[in-house]
C-alpha cells in the first residue's frame, strides 16, 4: 500500500498511512482535504503534486492494546484507501487518469476491428458482427474518455488556480491576525 502510495504521490514517505503527521502552517494552507474517510493518503499525494517538501521520519510506537475505533476491517481500509488515492490521483493528474483509462479500453476495440475486417476481407464477415458491434462501443467509450480527460485538465487548471487564490487569501489573513495579535 505505501509503495502504490509512492508512486501516485510522487514522493518517498515508507509509511503512508501512519497518522502521525508534523506540518508547516505554510504547508497546511497550501492542503486541501476533500476525503471524509482519512485525510493521512490525501494530504501525502496532494503534498507531493503541489511541491511540499515531505520527509519520512520513524517514529516508534507502543503495542496494540486495543482494536482500533477507526477500521472495522482490513478489508474496508483498503477498500476506503483504494477510493481515496483514486480519486486523489484522478483529481491531481486528471489527463492521465482517463486518458489511460480511454487506451485501456481502445486497445480490445481496436484489436476487435481488426479482427472483423480480418474476416471480412476473408469473406466470412457476416457471421463476425458482433466484433463490430463491442468494436464501437468500446471504441465510442475511449473517445467519450478521451473527451473528459481534456475537459477534466481544464477544470484541474481552473482549481490550482483557485487553490492560489485560497492560499493567498489565507496568507492575508493569517497577517492580519498576526498583526491584531501583536498589537
Amino acid at each position: 500500500g505505501s509503495r502504490i502510495v509512492r508512486v501516485a504521490s510522487q514522493t518517498s514517505v515508507m509509511d503512508a498511512p501512519s497518522g502521525f503527521r508534523a506540518i508547516t502552517r505554510e504547508a497546511a494552507m497550501r492542503l486541501n482535504i476533500f476525503s471524509s474517510y482519512s485525510y493521512t493518503l490525501e494530504t501525502l499525494i496532494q503534498a507531493g503534486h503541489i511541491g511540499i517538501t515531505t520527509v519520512s521520519v520513524p517514529v516508534e510506537v507502543n503495542g496494540k492494546q486495543r482494536s482500533s475505533r477507526l477500521v472495522k476491517s482490513v478489508f474496508s481500509y483498503v477498500l476506503n484507501s483504494a477510493i481515496t488515492i483514486i480519486r486523489t490521483y484522478a483529481i491531481y493528474k486528471p489527463f492521465s487518469f482517463f486518458m489511460g483509462i480511454a487506451f485501456l479500453l481502445f486497445l480490445p476495440g481496436f484489436a476487435l476491428s481488426l479482427r472483423f475486417l480480418y474476416f471480412f476481407f476473408n469473406g466470412d464477415g457476416d457471421g463476425h458482427v458482433q466484433s463490430v458491434v463491442l468494436s464501437v462501443f468500446l471504441m465510442g467509450s475511449a473517445l467519450n474518455l478521451a473527451i473528459m480527460a481534456v475537459m477534466a485538465d481544464l477544470i484541474a487548471a481552473n482549481r490550482q488556480l483557485l487553490e492560489k487564490l485560497g492560499y493567498r487569501q489565507q496568507l492575508v489573513e493569517t497577517k492580519l491576525k498576526d498583526t491584531r495579535t501583536s498589537e
